[in-house]
């Protein structure tokens, strides 16, 4: 199941579901069509939001089936199905059991390519017996009905090269695949995929129409699946119906905007006919408990059981009855010992007390105890001040400019005036100590008296709040001269894993992967907040990462995919327990920088990344990382005993320096020929002390063969949220600290997928740069670069310490 559907987990309800919606994607895309993060918010307020179908499925309790067929993604490595139908029957053989399990209605979505197979999925439930789904959602794609003379694609099997790069470009496929070293990568995939619907049999008539509605969508710039040719789904159903075009070409499917407005309309077609309203929660208050029927009408049966004091239930909707009285239609309750029951009765409204939605108060979690429910409620938090109507001014009259951030200090905090001078009205807003805000200007007022004026502000972690006022300079402290963007209202302050440094002395220096191994959490697992940070990335990952590095398997925690956010969390964990043991050690770390992997670790302590920033960062590198290396047979290998001059005679075409390590000691990346080849010319030179060692992994890492990587990395970084560095972090690409520009910064993140790691320049440069440094510090796991310390600069060397 995990295979085919990778990503149900995140909307799995089992007897909770109301609907299950399966779904296929377009010709070589992966799941995540339907299941990838909304790229517009990934890293603002909240790092990574959902896309708009998986906010309506998790609200709506909605089960997705997202297949991933064979031959894609992280199902690189499988042999791709040859045709819609092998796809469709081996993804219901996989989830028929827990697809039609219960009698839970179902629907089925697809694009391009993947409407067919979905048609195909739809005959075989109606062959073994199942219902039909509520709706079949075909988008992008003509009808399986249509003659294989008027099909918009010409047949790819004997088509020259030139001539498939123009049959691919016609279903406006990205430019970049087309580039020389992308294409001999993609066509072989490309044209498995095209013959699924190339092989597909013309229509014969035979199969009777659907036993469900059809609702098609179109591209407005479409060129192959026309108007036309999507209307004519109508002949295989007897209730079909063409929405409005969405906005862009065939594939506007990747294009976010365009995405967002196909949920919506397909979430529509969805709920007009299965009503998916999110269920809503609420306590039962009545002291002697409530009781409820079968029906809205006080004149129904009374039914069992009566919902006790302090019992939670799900409401699918209210309803006046002729009475007049609001009734509750309740589809499940929850006892106080947590165990949930479906039902199906009414009860009155005025004996519960709304507590949100169901997925804002899961009915999993116990109820208060019931005479809980009878005291007052607690008054609520106090919110951050609302900002006075200068605020709204304020908004306008600095948009877009800068100003310096400061933090208040003043032990009874910063009050607010309208302006420069004491005698100008209170704002009625005094900033707590501890506040940061943002100065745009300072002046002395008719008292010599030096005032900052104010613009916004967070206390706490609570949203910037706008406001436009004055307090006393010295009640503040700049955090930083440098003039950032001023937030936006309401936005999210920045949450850094670690605080600014207070001093400096000291530099953080972060190992990469391949420093892995099974129980290299062990000495950290207890630290505070080590536990929730590894489980917050298994959300992202998908699998258990704290059970994964502390038993394994080692085969799984060697992947890519999976070693390089296992190393990031171990190193982090190092730093958090370092912190609590000795926090002068971590706020005098003025400078950090990393190896390979390490250099996100790096950034992260620097401040520049939030942790679920980091995290989805890499899980998208650690995914297209492995995906590339399944592109083409690649490799990389230590050579040591050479100076770069005479190693660079021994490469080949296509082998390039992807790691310095220490002088004389360099790690190649290229194809296996490649690389066989430098190593066969290192033993004939027979020089003395020199060697080759191949290392055991799956790709060509720091190398060209990572273009496609550093593609799927950009377009992630282009709306990541990144900040400035609180500390002086260290680039793999240029041996030089990053500026403070973070366009800058996600430009050279991407460039260090294909380019070589510096590490020997970075030391020599640090060593120049920070020549007093009382302390180096190497995070677990591992100490290897406590050993190239020892090569680089020896007299550094017994001032590493490791964590």
């Amino acid at each position: 199941m995990d295979k085919w559907f990778p990503q149900l987990k995140q909307t799995k309800c089992g007897a909770d579901a109301r609907l299950r919606l399966v779904t296929f994607p377009n010709s070589g895309s992966a799941e995540n069509v339907y299941t990838g993060a909304d790229k517009t918010a990934f890293g603002g307020a909240s790092g990574r939001r959902d896309n708009e179908l998986m906010v309506w499925a998790k609200k709506t309790k909605v089960e997705v089936y997202a297949a991933q067929p064979p031959g894609r993604d992280t199902r690189m490595r499988e042999e791709c199905l040859p045709s819609a139908a092998a796809i469709a029957s081996a993804a219901f053989d996989v989830c028929e059991k827990d697809l039609f399990k219960g009698g839970v209605p179902w629907a089925i979505f697809a694009h391009s390519m993947g409407t067919w197979v979905a048609y195909e999925f739809c005959l075989l439930a109606r062959a073994k017996g199942h219902p039909a789904p509520t709706v079949l959602v075909a988008s992008g794609f003509p009808s399986p009905t249509c003659p294989m003379d008027k099909r918009p694609w010409a047949v790819s099997k004997g088509m020259s090269d030139d001539e498939f790069k123009d049959e691919a470009r016609g279903w406006s496929i990205n430019e970049v695949v087309f580039s020389e070293g992308m294409w001999k990568m993609y066509k072989t995939l490309l044209m498995v995929d095209f013959s699924c619907f190339d092989a597909y049999p013309e229509w014969t008539g035979k199969n009777a129409p659907l036993d469900c509605p059809v609702r098609t969508f179109y591209g407005s710039d479409d060129k192959r699946a026309t108007k036309e040719l999507v209307s004519a789904w109508s002949e295989v159903t007897s209730d079909c119906s063409v929405n409005a075009p969405i906005k862009g070409h065939h594939l506007f499917v990747y294009d976010e905007p365009a995405r967002a407005t196909w949920f919506k309309a397909v979430i529509g077609d969805i709920e007009s006919f299965q009503p998916m309203a999110p269920l809503k929660s609420y306590l039962c208050t009545a002291k002697k408990g409530a009781a409820v029927r079968a029906g809205c009408e006080l004149s129904t049966a009374q039914v069992q059981p009566e919902i006790d004091n302090g019992w939670l239930v799900d409401v699918s909707e209210e309803q006046e009855n002729s009475k007049g009285t609001v009734r509750l239609h309740i589809v499940a309750y929850t006892k106080a010992d947590g165990a949930k029951t479906a039902c199906d009765c009414w009860g009155s409204k005025k004996l519960f007390e709304f507590k949100g939605t169901v997925e804002a108060a899961p009915a999993a979690a116990p109820p208060a105890p019931a005479a809980a429910a009878a005291e007052p409620p607690k008054a609520p938090a106090p919110e951050t001040p609302a900002a006075t109507a200068p605020a709204a001014d304020a908004v306008t009259a600095f948009a877009g400019t800068t100003a310096t951030m400061h933090t208040v200090t003043g032990k009874n905090g910063a009050m607010m005036r309208a302006g420069c001078e004491l005698d100008t009205p209170e704002l009625g807003v005094t900033l707590e100590q501890g506040t940061e805000c943002y100065v745009v200007e300072e002046a002395k007022n008719a008292k010599g008296s030096l005032r900052s004026r104010i613009v916004c502000y967070t206390a706490n972690g609570s949203p910037y709040a706008a406001i436009d006022g004055w307090c006393t300079a010295k009640f503040l402290t700049v955090v930083d001269k440098t003039k950032v963007p001023i937030p936006e209202a309401g936005s999210k302050p920045f949450a850094a894993v670690f605080a600014r440094p207070t001093d400096s002395g000291n530099v953080m220096l972060f190992p990469g992967q391949g420093a892995q191994k099974v129980g290299m959490l062990a000495p950290y697992a207890d630290t505070p907040g080590v536990k929730a940070m590894f489980k917050e990335a298994s959300k992202i990952f998908g699998c258990d990462l704290l059970e994964l590095v502390e038993k394994g398997p080692v085969e799984k925690l060697n992947d890519t995919r999976f070693s390089q956010v296992c190393v990031f969390l171990t190193s982090m964990a190092a730093v958090k327990k370092l912190q609590r043991e000795d926090p002068k050690a971590v706020n005098k770390c003025a400078a950090t920088a990393g190896f390979s992997l390490g250099e996100y670790s790096a950034l992260t302590f620097a401040g520049v990344m939030e942790l679920d920033t980091a995290l989805t960062l890499l899980k998208i590198r650690g995914d297209a990382m492995g995906a590339a290396c399944d592109l083409a047979p690649s490799g990389m290998m230590t050579v040591v005993g050479l100076d770069d001059d005479a190693l660079k005679k021994m490469m080949p075409e296509g082998v390039s320096i992807a790691n310095q390590l220490f002088p004389k000691g360099r790690v190649l990346s290229g194809s296996k020929e490649g690389l066989a080849k430098v190593e066969a010319e290192v033993k004939a030179a027979g020089i003395a002390g020199s060697k080759t060692i191949v290392q055991p992994v799956s790709g060509a890492f720091h190398s060209p063969y990572m273009s496609t990587a550093a593609d799927k990395l950009k377009e992630a970084l282009s709306t990541a949220r990144l900040a400035a560095p609180a500390r002086v972090v260290y680039s793999n690409v240029t041996a030089k600290p990053h500026d403070k520009d973070v366009e800058s910064i996600k430009a050279k993140m991407c460039e260090q997928l294909m380019a070589g790691v510096l590490w020997e320049d970075t030391i020599n440069d640090m060593a120049k740069r920070f020549p007093d440094v009382d302390n180096f510090y190497e995070p677990a796991p591992g100490r290897q670069l406590t050993s190239m310390m020892r090569r680089i600069e020896p007299k550094n060397q017994p001032k590493m310490k490791n964590v």
